[in-house]
């Protein structure tokens, strides 16, 4: 999907460690908490360029952290090798010396790259020497802690990551809270979040009534639970009393959220549904912009929906894995899968309230800058999965942010589509307007651009 965005002169600035740094061939180190994270945040809540925001006309090093394996269950990391170069940015020769270390380890060791990278099989973290990698820009791809952390030591200029603890802000456990407490004079938006409480309320779960169990330290719908009785609230005590996550700890109850089942939904193909548009958060120069993708997956439950049968997981967990194809919106949101008329206008209406949702959502983040970052970290933006429902009003109601949406497709082709359009997405909205324009108006321009309001 392309747009088209202004281009306007550029005058680029690097810090003045980074041009010793390039001079003589070594990199700076982060080993301890970066020394001057407050001295920056100052200048931020100044609306000011801190001296290590500041370019020159030295280009910056890239690198892309990810597995080098061609598969639908990865994006293609060429788009964006492809945008940062036309960006003007420099891959660091670190890139390919890595790689072969891992090949070499990973034939020693007699396991492939994909057991690797889809965690089937665990190595120890590769040691580097100082003064071997040189980049200030890091774009972790895969989400892999065996593959990335080794990068966590060096100061980082530039990268797709932003702080845990913003994200605790937004966690499904205190998402409703924190849109409570940030949007104080904006009561009409709630309708489309799920109001939560913790398992160890238990005092607040009366019946008759049907509700769902979903821990905060799990995903792909693993120990998800329904109740609608006392017996099933006995037996989902019992259960999370002898369950692990899946750092295999023991379950603390007040851990795991509480909700109502909304049961009032459109359906896809006769099955309860959700779409996973893709939210980004950037926090560049002390500014922060959001951003909402247009395009997204639609997940469905395994079989069809039915209230008037016990709850089970088949019929209310909508994930890729229980979905029987890969289906794109707005592209399959129509007609024949909805079995209602779909206008134009409903979706433009379901797009415009979505972004209302993101809204309300980034003013937790523009309400805490001082926690976006890491503190070795500059500038970054993060791109999250907003997973809703859509009731049968066509009424957008969220069910969480996530931080780790994964991109695996059943196929080559959809891979190569969804890689194509996201890495897109992402050089219209921030690499260019960061790094070849130096100009982040340009981004504001962006059609996905959402307005505070």
């Amino acid at each position: 999907m392309d747009y088209q965005l202004a281009i306007t002169a550029r005058t680029s600035r690097t810090t003045r460690t980074a041009r010793t740094a390039r001079k003589t061939g070594k990199h700076k180190i982060t080993k301890k908490p970066y020394k001057t994270f407050k001295k920056a945040q100052s200048f931020k809540k100044q609306g000011k360029l801190s001296p290590t925001q500041k370019q020159d006309n030295k280009k910056h090093i890239f690198y892309i952290v990810d597995c080098y394996v061609k598969s639908p269950k990865f994006l293609n990391r060429k788009h964006l090798y492809n945008h940062l170069v036309n960006a003007g940015l420099i891959p660091d020769k670190a890139m390919s010396i890595i790689s072969r270390r891992y090949d070499t380890i990973l034939k020693k060791l007699k396991i492939t790259m994909m057991e690797l990278c889809t965690r089937e099989k665990k190595i120890k973290p590769l040691s580097l020497e100082d003064g071997l990698v040189k980049a200030d820009v890091f774009f972790y791809i895969e989400g892999n802690p065996k593959l990335d952390q080794i990068f966590y030591k060096y100061h980082s200029y530039f990268s797709n990551a932003l702080s845990n603890e913003i994200y605790n802000y937004i966690n499904k456990d205190r998402l409703y809270d924190s849109v409570v407490k940030y949007n104080p004079n904006k009561p009409d938006i709630l309708k489309y979040f799920i109001k939560v409480f913790m398992f160890s309320n238990q005092n607040k779960i009366i019946f008759p009534g049907n509700y769902i169990l979903r821990p905060t330290n799990s995903f792909a719908g693993k120990d998800i639970l329904y109740i609608h009785n006392k017996n099933d609230l006995t037996m989902a005590n019992k259960y999370y009393s002898n369950a692990r996550n899946y750092k295999n700890k023991p379950y603390n109850f007040s851990e795991i959220t509480v909700s109502d089942i909304i049961t009032d939904l459109a359906l896809f193909r006769g099955r309860k549904f959700h779409i996973r548009m893709y939210y980004i958060v950037s926090y560049l120069n002390g500014i922060v912009n959001s951003f909402l993708l247009d395009i997204g997956e639609i997940f469905t439950a395994k079989l069809q929906f039915n209230t008037n049968v016990p709850f089970s997981k088949e019929v209310h967990d909508t994930h890729g894995t229980s979905t029987d194809s890969e289906y794109f919106f707005p592209k399959d949101f129509n007609d024949a899968n909805l079995e209602v008329p779909i206008t134009t206008q409903m979706l433009d209406e379901l797009r415009i309230k979505c972004k209302i949702i993101c809204s309300s959502i980034t003013s937790v983040f523009t309400a805490n800058k001082d926690k976006i970052l890491f503190e070795n970290q500059d500038n970054g933006y993060y791109l999250y999965g907003l997973d809703i429902f859509v009731k049968s009003n066509f009424e957008p109601i969220i069910i969480e942010i996530n931080n780790n949406p994964g991109f695996g497709m059943k196929n080559i082709e959809n891979s190569e589509y969804l890689s194509k359009i996201l890495f897109g997405w992402i050089n219209e909205i921030v690499i260019e307007p960061f790094f070849k324009y130096n100009n982040l108006e340009l981004a504001r321009k962006h059609p996905t651009y959402i307005e505070m309001v």
